[in-house]
């Protein structure tokens, strides 16, 4: 079951590529939402129990929809960023609990309180592109690159190839969104969905994969 559930889900996702590398819009949005759906088909058919990897895709889905749309309203495209920070936390709550120490309170306190003081170092290279944006995307950012520190830590401190797999997943999940922020915000280029669902696609698989078989 879990080998036809994991071709179903490759054909899916090569499908989606081609499409997208051939700018067909209307079918690349077609196909893109069943692209998590059949992963955490896949997920299940290899027993995956932890609810919190299903939250972070389901969220994951969530974005995906929304930034369908993202060119129509503004709203939606802050919808989509907002889901897939729900999504980046549920990643982070996993990773902090597969460590086999505990983060001192203090740690956290420290990156809570950077947290809040990271919108002011890119405040004023990116307002002139980003305008009122700039906040939310800045703490979106530093969300995504406290989340790939931790999976280094979690990848250093299990030794495990699978904890490797989630950190590059992580990696290139940093990747997809910076070629977001580059076409809507700086430049557009030729085949940008291409690029951007080919690493988004690979840090969701890797990330969610990753975890299941460490947690096995």
């Amino acid at each position: 079951m879990e080998i036809a559930l994991g071709i179903i889900t490759g054909i899916i996702c090569i499908v989606e590529l081609i499409f997208c590398f051939l700018e067909k819009e209307k079918l690349r949005k077609i196909i893109k939402p069943f692209c998590l759906v059949f992963l955490m088909l896949f997920l299940l058919s290899l027993k995956l129990k932890n609810v919190y990897v299903y939250a972070a895709l389901i969220f994951g889905l969530i974005g995906d929809i929304f930034l369908i749309f993202k060119k129509k309203h503004r709203m939606l495209f802050l919808l989509g960023a907002f889901a897939f920070l729900i999504g980046h936390a549920f990643y982070i709550f996993t990773f902090a609990n597969l460590l086999s120490f505990p983060i001192p309170e203090y740690v956290i306190v420290g990156l809570v309180i950077v947290g809040f003081f990271t919108p002011l170092i890119p405040y004023k290279l990116c307002y002139r592109h980003t305008k009122s944006l700039t906040i939310p995307l800045a703490i979106y950012g530093y969300i995504l690159v406290l989340e790939c520190a931790l999976a280094i830590v979690l990848a250093v401190d299990s030794g495990s190839i699978f904890a490797l797999l989630i950190g590059i997943g992580n990696f290139l999940f940093i990747v997809s969104d910076a070629l977001i922020f580059v076409s809507l915000f700086i430049k557009d280029f030729k085949r940008r969905d291409f690029y951007i669902m080919l690493t988004y696609l690979l840090a969701q698989a890797l990330m969610s994969i990753g975890l299941t078989l460490l947690l096995r």
